[in-house]
């Protein structure tokens, strides 16, 4: 009985990765092809399926992708040339119907975007479109920043830790603070001349 912890785990070493967890259902992987700046393309999304989209990006170029809903709820995943996922994008459910991607890439290359539904047995249809495609501005970093903030804050309110959450939030909001200067500023202009 006393190398029955070995035995397990000779077990287990032997056997493939796949075969020591447990099976869920198979996700199917279906590219799309490459999305072209300002096209919007429709798709159905069944039930555990992800779709791949590719874009070519330079390295420090601000992107957005926008999804709109259509009876399903997705999440977005921004992935890098080297197949790291960068970013994921999924707002609540009661939020609007149309999710958006923003990052800026740190690295040249083709990089994917997966379009998954959130709740795996769902299924419905959407519209992607890449919105922009620029150098990215001190603004965009800023945006950047305070969607990462608010990303950050939401986890450790999810985890229970309020003061922590409570001080990403006001980091945050001074940012967004300074922003709606960076956008205003220039239209009060307008209107005091």
């Amino acid at each position: 009985m006393k190398y029955r912890p070995f035995i397990y785990a000779l077990v287990l070493a032997i056997l493939p990765a796949s075969a020591a967890q447990p099976q869920s259902s198979q996700s199917i992987i279906e590219s799309q092809g490459f999305l072209n700046l300002g096209e919007v393309k429709e798709r159905r999304l069944g039930p555990d399926t992800t779709h791949v989209w590719f874009m070519n990006l330079e390295a420090g170029q601000y992107a957005a992708v926008e999804v709109e809903q259509k009876g399903i709820d997705v999440a977005i995943y921004v992935v890098d040339p080297k197949n790291n996922r960068k970013n994921e994008f999924d707002t609540p459910a009661s939020a609007p119907r149309t999710e958006q991607a923003m990052w800026i890439a740190n690295t040249s290359g083709t990089w994917k975007i997966e379009i998954a539904p959130v709740r795996t047995k769902q299924r419905g249809s959407y519209e992607i479109k890449w919105s922009i495609q620029r150098e990215a501005t001190a603004l965009d970093r800023q945006v950047i920043t305070v969607d990462s903030l608010g990303n950050l804050a939401s986890y450790y309110y999810s985890q229970r830790k309020y003061t922590e959450a409570e001080s990403i939030f006001k980091r945050r909001l001074a940012i967004q603070e300074q922003i709606l200067v960076w956008k205003v500023l220039p239209w009060l202009l307008v209107i005091m001349t």
